[in-house]
């Protein structure tokens, strides 16, 4: 399991994240995510395509965006106070695809 350090202000380092209370992606409602430090690369990248449960564990697996190789399928962001959020899908995804289409 890892544990990524909340870091609240100024720059985050590598496996830190920063919140971000009111992440909005078009079309849909702002909800709580986070921007994660890549405990591999040090890159930084976005969770609004994962769903972040009430205790800060992160769900899909943790994959770098960036071809490090990072992984981890058991990952939590410690000090997460957001609630339960779910992922919102990219609009390049079959599910937001989905989600849109006209009936």
């Amino acid at each position: 399991m890892h544990r990524a350090s909340m870091k609240i202000y100024g720059t985050a380092d590598k496996g830190e994240w920063v919140p971000v209370p009111l992440y909005k992606r078009n079309p849909g409602p702002r909800r709580p995510s986070a921007m994660l430090m890549c405990p591999g690369c040090g890159e930084e990248g976005s969770l609004h395509d994962h769903s972040i449960a009430a205790d800060g564990r992160v769900t899909p697996p943790i994959r770098c965006p960036f071809g490090c190789g990072y992984e981890e399928s058991d990952f939590v962001l410690d000090g997460w106070s957001f609630g339960a959020v779910t992922a919102v899908p990219s609009p390049s995804s079959a599910a937001f695809k989905a989600s849109t289409a006209s009936a």
